[in-house]
């Protein structure tokens, strides 16, 4: 992420951050950061979570959420996994709007956020 900053691609770059909805619920953002006047949220799984029943699914519930919640409609949310989602996380999350990176393309993470800044 760094060196997308230095590149000036990517502003206002925080990590772990806390948010409290109007309600009182706590959650936490893994990264956030700002890019051509829009906020961008990413959600990072280590763990296996297609082999964890329903964890995909409420991370994509979790990053649709807050991304309208912080941002609002112009934002946009990413999810990255360190496994493979199956294809009914990765329906879930295109139908959100919810960009995913997964296992081998981790590799590309650089060139695909970019990408996905421009875009």
């Amino acid at each position: 992420m760094f060196r997308l900053q230095a590149r000036k691609a990517v502003k206002d770059f925080l990590s772990n951050i806390h948010i409290r909805s109007q309600g009182g619920v706590k959650n936490e953002l893994d990264l956030a950061f700002t890019a051509q006047n829009r906020l961008f949220v990413i959600e990072c799984k280590t763990a296996n979570i297609a082999a964890e029943n329903g964890k995909a699914e409420a991370a994509t519930y979790k990053m649709e959420a807050l991304r309208d919640l912080v941002g609002g409609r112009l934002a946009k949310a990413m999810l990255l996994s360190f496994s493979s989602l199956r294809d009914a996380d990765k329906k879930r999350c295109s139908g959100y709007g919810i960009q995913i990176v997964e296992a081998n393309r981790l590799a590309n993470l650089e060139p695909t956020l970019l990408q996905w800044i421009s875009s």
